[in-house]
């Protein structure tokens, strides 16, 4: 798959993708009662968990690290692990106040999430593997320099 799927973005951009329409699945199954649907939930929620794990999940923080010249870095990942902590926690109150309230279709509402996703990557086509952050700050820093 790494092969074929070369960059940061492909790979997060087809993470969020699988994750988008796994949950679409899971919000069109409901509550499944026949052995067939459950089968089809566990492997809409298995398709989930994958591409969490080789999407997003494993390149935000590439993108975080690869994004910050040095002289910022350590302030740059900490921003984005705080942000992603508040997302967590956000997530483990509302997830259940969402469910009780829609039952199985909140899962259309936290499939905007992975679309946001989708969106957000399509807006910013950034790639992050290659870009030299060093580079372009000691180029900034000639640059202001000069003037």
């Amino acid at each position: 798959m790494a092969e074929h799927w070369s960059s940061a973005w492909q790979l997060t951009f087809a993470g969020f993708a699988v994750q988008c329409t796994s949950l679409v699945v899971l919000a069109l199954v409901g509550k499944p009662s026949a052995t067939a649907y459950v089968l089809f939930a566990i492997f809409a929620l298995g398709a989930f968990m994958f591409a969490q794990a080789s999407g997003p999940g494993a390149h935000f923080m590439s993108f975080a690290s690869l994004s910050y010249p040095t002289s910022m870095r350590g302030t740059g990942i900490g921003f984005n692990q705080g942000t992603l902590r508040v997302g967590s926690t956000l997530a483990l109150f509302f997830f259940p106040v969402l469910s009780a309230a829609l039952g199985s279709g909140v899962f259309r509402v936290i499939a905007l999430a992975p679309l946001m996703g989708l969106v957000a990557l399509l807006v910013k086509r950034w790639e992050p593997v290659g870009y030299d952050a060093d580079a372009v700050e000691a180029q900034w820093r000639e640059e202001a320099a000069a003037r």
